[in-house]
């Protein structure tokens, strides 16, 4: 039975569950779109009001609430902080470590409104270039527009690249030029990656902490950080979870005869 008296405007406040929620866009007066007070976009729930859903209410403050003027300072440059950062059409800037300047989100609001993100950034050298194009970046992944993200830069920028994306930005990515694709079995799709330390004769203590016995080295996903399997000398990739014996060995192809030297 649903409750006449409850509010379900956009915005209001219900408890339900043992915990309080905000009502969001898309609700209706049999069903409850919820997202917690406290929580991110990937809690909301649906709810129905017959499920014990009421009006939120809160304990009016008391003197047992009062604290010192040092508390409170710190409690409000806190929340001053918090909102600085999180609010706004940006979800990305609470998690980075820069301010960037005004002019810095010019590109990132010019590839917002972009159905299909393409820019060219070419403002003068100091100016920024690599803080716009990561604010593009991180804003696109924190709301979920794309999955992962690709640098494609000269060696001698790669590792600065990667150190600035895990500093400011939070985002772990990896040099790829340390791993090198495996073709799959039928030798028309790439089933994954090996990392190059493995194909040198050195370890790679990033990934793994030493070489697998018989240089059967480790296959991994797209990204670089998942197993998927493992390339065996003698029969080639073998998926996770397949008995490399079942596998059949790969012949070995053999070259023309030598016709000696000209």
């Amino acid at each position: 039975m649903t409750n006449t008296t409850l509010d379900t405007t956009v915005g209001s406040l219900v408890r339900a569950r043992g915990r309080e929620w905000v009502v969001l866009p898309g609700t209706t007066p049999d069903f409850l779109l919820l997202q917690p007070l406290g929580g991110s976009s990937d809690d909301v729930v649906g709810v129905f009001p017959d499920e014990g859903v009421e009006p939120a209410t809160f304990p009016a403050p008391s003197l047992d609430d009062l604290s010192d003027a040092t508390s409170t300072d710190l409690l409000r440059t806190a929340l001053r902080v918090g909102f600085q950062s999180s609010a706004g059409p940006f979800r990305s800037l609470a998690g980075i470590t820069v301010s960037p300047r005004n002019y810095q989100y010019v590109p990132l609001m010019m590839a917002l409104r972009q159905d299909t993100v393409r820019l060219l950034i070419a403002d003068d050298v100091g100016i920024g270039k690599t803080i716009e194009a990561a604010l593009i970046a991180s804003e696109l992944l924190a709301q979920g527009t794309v999955k992962r993200l690709a640098v494609l830069c000269s060696p001698a920028l790669a590792e600065q690249w990667q150190r600035e994306l895990r500093d400011k930005f939070g985002i772990d990515a990896a040099l790829v030029p340390d791993f090198v694709p495996v073709w799959g079995r039928d030798g028309t799709s790439v089933a994954g990656y090996i990392p190059k330390a493995y194909l040198l004769g050195s370890s790679m203590p990033t990934v793994t902490s030493s070489r697998p016995e018989g240089d059967i080295a480790p296959v991994y996903a797209d990204d670089l950080t998942t197993l998927v399997g493992h390339m065996y000398p003698d029969r080639g990739f073998v998926p996770l979870g397949v008995d490399p014996n079942s596998i059949p060995t790969i012949p070995v192809q053999q070259g023309p005869p030598s016709s000696g030297a000209p």
